[in-house]
């Protein structure tokens, strides 16, 4: 078995992003043309926020994938996914709003590839880790810039303090954000996120909590319900 690559690939990050996003107004987004389970099991553009990524080390979860950038999801696709997610909440399916992996990735006229397992390499390869086959794949066909308009805010972090988060918070107490206000653990850009009174973001990847100003980890707040999502239908 070859030895997992633990590499990032890092998608574009929306343009105009440097402050909150602005419901109503259109974006430049990066989407990936993906099956996704909690809207029917239908191949769709998907728009993603962060890096493609593992989270094996603190977490414990090692399948590669994205994340659902839910500011710029249909009003449709987004009752949805939460329709589907009340319906087995028995099964403690995580609710869609907050996080949700993407981690197949349909190019066109080839069979869907499971990208858990597959180092995505330069050019237009895909490298399969454990038995080596390589697939060409125009990126054009997978992962795409779109205009979207944004229809939400990104919600709160929702799980408090998960027991794997002390963790990784002492393995970033002395880190920095990085230029562009982006989370050093996994790479997701955070400035285009809401920031509360004192200028502290929280990475909706992974529930670390910055503060914009100093660039450092910020004190978590008191344990408090989720908000709910106010949203406006678009046209």
């Amino acid at each position: 078995m070859g030895e997992r690559s633990n590499a990032i690939t890092q998608a574009p990050r929306p343009q105009d992003a440097s402050g909150p996003l602005v419901v109503g107004r259109i974006y430049q987004v990066t989407e990936i043309r993906s099956r996704v389970l909690q809207a029917g099991n239908r191949i769709q553009w998907i728009p993603v926020i962060g890096p493609f990524h593992d989270d094996a080390e603190f977490i414990g979860f090692s399948d590669r994938h994205w994340h659902i950038d839910y500011r710029f999801i249909s009003n449709d696709l987004y009752r949805e996914m939460e329709h589907y997610c009340r319906l087995r909440a028995d099964q403690h399916i995580i609710h869609p709003v907050y996080n949700l992996v993407v981690t197949s990735v349909c190019p066109t006229g080839l069979r869907p590839l499971a990208l858990d397992g597959y180092e995505v390499g330069p050019g237009q390869q895909l490298t399969n880790n454990d038995t080596g086959e390589t697939v060409t794949v125009p990126r054009r066909t997978w992962m795409r810039q779109a205009r979207r308009r944004c229809r939400r805010t990104y919600p709160p972090y929702p799980y408090g303090r998960p027991q794997w988060m002390p963790e990784l918070e002492r393995a970033y107490r002395n880190h920095r954000l990085q230029e562009g206000n982006v989370c050093p653990h996994r790479g997701a850009p955070l400035g285009g996120l809401q920031e509360d009174e004192s200028g502290n973001v929280t990475c909706p990847l992974h529930g670390l909590r910055w503060n914009k100003h100093t660039g450092r980890l910020a004190p978590r707040p008191a344990p408090d319900r989720p908000m709910e999502i106010e949203e406006r239908e678009l046209i």
